[in-house]
């Protein structure tokens, strides 16, 4: 290998272990399918093996249309190498800013009805003793 074959071989080995570690927006789209066809197979409306097909494209395949996207973005954009990649990093720095946004707001969203759902709890509990008291009273 010559040494720009090594730098190249080293920079998409290093893009790769980014791009593992990264939230994208195809991570939404995998998470909101993963739900719905979880949701199917539990209600008993798909096989367990229909469930697993559909977990290993969706798993898969989101992200590979994502960086697809990306590189067909990269591509067709006009200009030299620093355009590009300044372009392509502030898409990708965006998608991953947006799909952390959208992780905590679904987080926020679902301890914000486990906390309504607590306090309805004490609510009947308390109206349950105080019927209690008044029956036995």
């Amino acid at each position: 290998m010559t040494d720009n074959q090594t730098k190249i071989l080293y920079a998409t080995l290093l893009g790769a272990i980014g791009a593992s570690l990264t939230p994208n927006p195809s991570d939404i789209i995998y998470w909101n399918y993963h739900k719905k066809i979880r949701d199917k197979w539990m209600r008993g409306e798909i096989s367990s093996k229909e469930y697993w097909k559909h977990q290993a494209i969706a798993q898969y395949g989101a992200s590979s249309v994502y960086w697809i996207t990306l590189l067909g973005i990269a591509y067709l954009i006009p200009g030299k190498y620093k355009n590009k990649l300044g372009i392509v990093l502030g898409i990708a720095t965006v998608g991953a800013i947006g799909t952390m946004i959208y992780k905590f707001y679904r987080q926020d969203e679902n301890d914000n009805i486990a906390e309504v759902n607590a306090i309805k709890q004490k609510l009947y509990e308390s109206i349950d003793n105080n019927d209690k008291k008044l029956t036995n009273g």
